[in-house]
């Protein structure tokens, strides 16, 4: 598709409810390899540790939400591959607008804001212009660099795909679709996202960039136990050079250490240790070993565990058999949304 050599694994959902999901969310981010996973409606509370939401290798973004601590719904977290420098962007998420995470990950010289997103069907004006503000504050801050936002806005009536919004300008769905377009982002779900028994599927979950072909593949796959929105998975295209992931470890037991042997007698130490004390002196032999594995030392694939200690083979079955009557079901939405299109064109 592109001249893109490094990819990042996405995901994102709303969970609706990700406490009582965690399990299968750990499952399904570890087996997949993710390295970027976004959630909204976590339903976690200031009662519930990180530890209760974390996953293993991955640093973890959350925010809860507190204006009613009484009642369920909201929060939101993103979580980044432990491969990959993160930091939190505070600024962004303590802003006005209610619910809300964001951090920027970074890779050799690229990097890229994100944020996580979740407008409530109950949000205010005032809360909906929070939310306006607070794009033009993430793409200020990622002018320089780049954007990922990804989100339940609850804005049904918007049609990306035909690039249209309802009729009336003074609308809080029609300014949102407004100013995404101002701010030049691009948004790259066209499928349904949400789908609940006696209604019509609906698309509410979006993915917004700043660049129209730095998203690949993406695809909607089967809901995080009982809720009703979909998994969205994609691959974000960096443009960086290729660094595996099996490159964080070496295989020592197919180095070639007469090379390694080789390289260090050619090294005059004498002169390498020439007027350096014993920190200086370590600092310059530590190296010269460093370079010398590098060119020398081969790395080593490490496999993970096909087997994880919080999800029973008994409830991996009825995941799969889940996602295979999501497939069928999905199938089935689709050849009834073609065949009435055309039924609504001969009449």
């Amino acid at each position: 598709m592109t001249n893109c050599n490094f990819i990042w694994k996405c995901f994102y959902t709303n969970a609706n409810n990700l406490v009582a999901r965690i399990d299968e969310l750990r499952e399904l981010v570890i087996n997949k390899d993710f390295h970027i996973a976004a959630v909204t409606e976590t339903w976690a509370k200031l009662d519930i540790v990180d530890a209760e939401l974390s996953i293993p290798g991955y640093t973890m973004y959350r925010k809860d939400r507190t204006n009613d601590v009484y009642s369920k719904g909201g929060g939101v977290i993103i979580y980044v591959k432990d491969s990959l420098q993160s930091v939190p962007l505070t600024q962004l998420t303590n802003s006005e607008f209610n619910d809300s995470v964001w951090c920027q990950v970074q890779r050799d010289d690229f990097r890229l804001t994100i944020g996580t997103c979740d407008r409530s069907t109950s949000s205010t004006t005032n809360n909906n212009n929070e939310l306006l503000n607070l794009l033009d504050k993430a793409t200020h801050h990622a002018a320089r660099d780049h954007i990922l936002i990804m989100g339940d806005f609850n804005y049904p009536e918007l049609d990306y795909n035909s690039w249209t919004s309802p009729l009336n300008s003074e609308k809080d769905s029609s300014r949102f679709f407004d100013k995404t377009h101002d701010l030049f982002l691009y948004q790259h779900v066209s499928d349904f996202t949400r789908v609940r028994a006696g209604q019509h599927p609906s698309k509410l979950d979006y993915v917004f960039t700043d660049e129209e072909n730095v998203v690949d593949k993406i695809n909607c796959t089967a809901p995080l136990g009982k809720s009703d929105h979909v998994c969205i998975e994609f691959n974000y295209l960096t443009g960086v050079d290729v660094k595996h992931e099996h490159e964080g470890k070496r295989n020592y037991w197919k180095a070639d250490y007469a090379a390694i042997r080789n390289d260090l007698h050619k090294v005059n130490w004498e002169l390498a240790f020439e007027n350096k004390d014993v920190s200086g002196m370590w600092e310059t032999f530590r190296d010269a070993v460093t370079s010398s594995c590098e060119r020398y030392v081969p790395f080593k694939k490490v496999r993970r565990k096909a087997k994880n200690s919080w999800m029973t083979k008994e409830t991996l079955k009825e995941i799969k058999k889940r996602e295979k009557a999501w497939r069928r079901y999905k199938s089935l939405i689709v050849r009834t949304t073609t065949r009435r299109s055309r039924l609504s064109e001969i009449e």
